[in-house]
């Protein structure tokens, strides 16, 4: 183990890109890069306001699905949104 982190609730994660993509169970995607150094968040954006996250996010072809309990979502991850 080089480091552990209690900077997040539970979640669930996927790594792409250099990149932790983490979906914590509040709805908050974080990403942070992947670093020997430690978690260090870059970005975050609260996706859901209701529901219970449990499921990891799945990426495709430069899009992020994220699902709670109640919803779907699918998030462009390209820079021209495309």
């Amino acid at each position: 183990e080089a480091w552990n982190t209690r900077k997040t609730v539970k979640g669930n994660i996927i790594v792409a890109d250099g990149q932790i993509l983490l979906l914590n169970e509040e709805g908050e995607l974080i990403l942070a890069p992947v670093s020997p150094r430690g978690f260090e968040p870059s970005a975050r954006a609260t996706i859901f306001r209701g529901g219970l996250c449990y499921t990891a996010p799945t990426l495709s072809h430069g899009r992020l699905y994220l699902r709670s309990d109640q919803e779907l979502v699918c998030v462009s991850m390209t820079s021209a949104g495309k």
